[in-house]
Parts: structure tokens; sequence; C-alpha cells
């Protein structure tokens, strides 16, 4: 395989766009929600809903550990 072949960082992460996914940060707490939008600097925005209360939060990119599905 060539690297013309090869997914790209940005695909991945476009693949996971409008999706649930769990994210884990520095400070040991973690978050689950609806990956919303990124950046170079991978800062996200993820969208929260409990009950009928919709808010997004944006989280830096030098906060964050790990980013993953979350099928529940």
């Amino acid at each position: 395989m060539n690297s013309a072949d090869r997914p790209k960082p940005y695909d991945f992460l476009n693949s996971w766009l409008d999706r649930p996914i769990r994210i884990k940060l520095r400070d040991g707490s973690s978050l689950e929600g609806i990956f919303q939008s990124y950046d170079v600097h991978m800062n996200v925005v993820v969208r929260i809903q409990r009950d009928l209360n919709i808010s997004y939060v944006f989280i830096r990119g030098d906060s964050l550990l790990t980013i993953e599905k979350n099928e529940k």
C-alpha cells in the first residue's frame, strides 16, 4: 500500500462526526456526548444532552488523552 492509499487521520475523525463518543481528559475525568467538530489543534466540540437540555462543550486539544467510540 503506498502513502496515497492510506487513510489520513482527518479522514478517520471525519467518520466519527455526529456520532457518540467518550473522551478521557488529562485530569482523569471523562465526558460522553456527540462529536460535533474539531480543528488542527485537536480542540473539539461535543454536544451533551441531559433530559431536555442540550449544551455544547469546547475542549482544548492539550487536555485530551483519548477519544473513543461510545457504542452502548
